[in-house]
């Protein structure tokens, strides 16, 4: 009976240990899934910025209202195709 409690033991502090390690790889995978991301946001931010400094040009207030009109679910889609 001994060996068995030993044999336990062991497969306890194995399992432990794979327990550990298997966190100790996710918390780093999520570091560098939180550093890519950051880069991503950072790579769009400087995108934005450079178009922002391009200008543009705003849109009239008819053509906004004809969009948001041809879009509106009461209308069927071949009304919404006609206008």
């Amino acid at each position: 009976m001994p060996e068995l409690g030993a044999t336990v033991g062991a497969l306890w502090r194995i399992e432990g240990a794979l327990a550990h390690d298997r966190a100790k790889r996710r918390a780093i995978d999520g570091w560098r899934r939180r550093d890519r991301l950051d880069e991503r946001y950072r790579s769009t931010a400087r995108q934005w910025t450079e178009a922002d400094e391009e200008g543009w040009e705003p849109i009239d207030d008819d053509v906004l209202r004809l969009a948001f009109t041809a879009c509106h679910p009461v209308f069927t889609r071949e009304a919404q195709v006609t206008l």
